[in-house]
């Protein structure tokens, strides 16, 4: 318990880090993302939104609104997550095509949560989102697109020992090997109704 506390605040840390360089340098980009895509490539689901959600509540002491961006935190970690699991960050270029998708899907958010917090009514709100929506676009393609090839180059350092802690961070059972998933898959079990079983 104590090891999955130090790495998911270790994350945490890395997201407010770039944070606070943001606000203090008054930069056009978010950075605080960085340690969620990591926590996610490496460790899963939990850990990366648990990382994600940390960052912006902490991040709502300095303000507010960073709250109501959580979501985009936990989508983040979830397609992160997904996309690792299914080996798009091993590869260089299959890591470039996943940036699309998450930027256009994190600015569509980013527009709505923005547009609907400043704006006093909805069709104030809808008749404004087209407005920045370039402008955002192209900030999270700079801001996500770089913290996720940073995220594939430090992955690619870190040692299969260190990997195979990450992997195992929060899980209550050992995964299965491959071995074992394929005799499960090829397992000629004789299959009855539940009510049969009862």
């Amino acid at each position: 318990m104590g090891k999955i506390i130090l790495i998911c605040g270790a994350a945490v840390a890395v997201n407010l880090i770039g944070s606070f360089v943001v606000r203090t340098f008054n930069l056009p980009l978010f950075l605080d993302t960085g340690g969620t895509i990591f926590i996610a490539m490496l460790s899963g689901y939990v850990p990366g939104i648990v990382v994600g959600f940390a960052t912006n509540f902490l991040n709502s002491f300095f303000d507010e609104s960073e709250m109501y961006f959580c979501s985009i935190s936990i989508f983040v970690a979830i397609y992160t997550t997904f996309l690792a699991r299914r080996g798009c960050y091993e590869k260089f270029f299959k890591t470039v095509l996943t940036i699309p998708p998450i930027v256009l899907i994190t600015a569509v958010i980013e527009e709505f949560i923005e547009k609907f917090l400043t704006c006093t009514g909805v069709i104030e709100a809808f008749s404004q989102i087209e407005m920045h929506f370039t402008e955002i676009l192209f900030k999270e393609l700079i801001d996500k697109g770089s913290l996720i090839l940073l995220m594939f180059f430090i992955v690619k350092f870190v040692p299969p020992q260190v990997k195979k802690i990450f992997r195992g961070l929060g899980q209550r059972q050992a995964p299965l090997t491959s071995d074992m998933k394929r005799a499960i898959r090829t397992w000629n079990c004789p299959r009855s109704s539940l009510r049969t079983t009862i």
